[in-house]
């Protein structure tokens, strides 16, 4: 057998066994000749073979703990936070959709010539729309004949969120509850309200009694 297949040879059988084979032995060059230094030019070893694959390790049950229980320290801590800002978003799309309905029923108004009241009841947390007809036949004056004309759309408050400081005048027509009024030349009784949530911000919503423009201001 040839010097450089049998060093060949033990070189892999030894590095195999030992578990020091690291890789493939790769010849790069050899020449004849008996001797082995001539025969062999260079080995080289490519890595992720043997010992390389059995020297990996993976993660310990007490660092799988630690790292569960960091994360739940995070979550605690974070937690608070989060539900704040869910609260916050929950608190600004009530006032953006009570905004909206404002704005839209005073179009109502102006459109279809009609006097519309936005009624706000703080037993039932509801905000109601109803249009008002006048009865001119029953004592020669103008009322509001609630019962026949109903209510045209209810939104019920996200719970938590509470109406404070309602400062709305008199409404033209008789109410038991407060009351925007909104008439077809686009003015209304005019008025303002809070909404706000506990350890949260507040919004205050403005109806301009000559206008009937809606506004919000934080407050």
């Amino acid at each position: 057998m040839p010097a450089w297949s049998r060093l060949w040879r033990e070189s892999f059988l030894r590095n195999h066994r030992s578990g020091d084979f690291y890789g493939v032995i790769k010849i790069d060059r050899f020449e004849k000749g008996p001797s082995a230094n001539e025969a062999v030019a260079s080995l080289a070893f490519v890595p992720g073979i043997g010992r390389g694959m059995k020297g990996k390790k993976g993660f310990t049950l007490i660092e799988l703990m630690v790292v569960l229980i960091v994360l739940s320290l995070g979550m605690v801590l974070l937690y608070p936070s989060f539900g704040r800002m869910s609260q916050n978003v929950e608190l600004k799309a009530a006032v953006k959709k009570i905004a909206s309905i404002l704005r839209y029923y005073r179009s109502e108004a102006v459109q279809k010539g009609l006097v519309i009241q936005v009624v706000f009841d703080g037993e039932t947390r509801e905000i109601r729309v109803r249009p008002v007809e006048a009865d001119r036949n029953q004592g020669g004056g103008e009322k509001s004949d609630e019962s026949a004309t109903g209510n045209k759309e209810r939104y019920l408050l996200p719970e938590g969120i509470l109406v404070k400081d309602m400062k709305i005048p008199a409404s033209r027509y008789p109410s038991d509850l407060p009351v925007i009024e909104f008439y077809p030349n686009g003015g209304s009784n005019g008025g303002s309200f809070v909404l706000e949530r506990e350890n949260s911000k507040a919004y205050r919503i403005r109806v301009n009694f000559l206008t009937g423009v809606v506004e919000i201001k934080e407050s």
